[in-house]
């Protein structure tokens, strides 16, 4: 049976940067500061997720967006909702990344995207990482968002990974790097921020760039 790895997709393969420079961009097209349009946006997508019952993530875009209008008593925001999809589906990978699947898989390992998505948006985002992934597990496949061990537990009885070499990759340190310890599994906090981690969280190795992982894999 091959090695695994599980991947966290966006902010890890894939760089999410543009969704807050464009929805800041439509604000100051609007005369508003776009930088906290594009902050209560984040805040907005964060409370759907995290902290109200499942809905696919095309959906939560839209009530995002819609409640970014209510919030800061706008009525253009729920226009943007086609724009800011094509975003989603337009992102690319950072740098390094496609060179080091292109590797991971000439070592034989199986590589799966963990992702809080769904398909009508990661089918983009796959084109997107030459098509280097072997298998994804979605938050609309669990109904669930990570950090919810749902989902973490759906994708180890999926994956069988109680019984197979696995290591998670991952920049979300509350998303992913914090299950991950709540289920013993070994984890790589990929750090491009530079931020602290919780030392309760440890035992796990730490990079801030994907390609750096390599010598970790052998």
């Amino acid at each position: 049976m091959k090695k695994l790895i599980t991947f966290d997709c966006y902010g890890t393969l894939i760089d999410t940067r543009p969704i807050d420079q464009e929805v800041a961009k439509i604000g100051n097209e609007h005369h508003r500061d776009g930088d906290k349009v594009s902050a209560i946006y984040t805040l907005n997508d964060a409370r759907l997720m995290y902290a109200e019952p499942y809905i696919s993530l095309d959906e939560l875009i839209r009530s995002a967006l819609e409640r970014c209008d209510i919030m800061m008593g706008m009525d253009f925001m729920k226009n943007e909702y086609e724009r800011i999809l094509r975003v989603y589906k337009s992102l690319q990978p950072f740098p390094e990344v496609i060179d080091v699947l292109k590797e991971l898989r000439q070592r034989d390992y199986q590589l799966v995207i963990m992702s809080n998505s769904c398909m009508s948006i990661m089918e983009h985002n796959l084109k997107a990482l030459d098509n280097q992934i072997d298998e994804v597990i979605l938050a609309e496949d669990v109904h669930a968002y990570k950090p919810q061990l749902t989902f973490f537990k759906q994708a180890a009885e999926q994956l069988n990974v109680k019984n197979r070499e696995h290591c998670h990759v991952a920049q979300g340190y509350f998303e992913d790097i914090i299950p991950c310890t709540l289920l013993d599994w070994k984890k790589v906090w990929v750090n491009r921020e530079n931020e602290k981690g919780i030392a309760a969280q440890q035992p796990y190795k730490e990079v801030q760039t994907l390609d750096q992982i390599l010598p970790l894999f052998d």
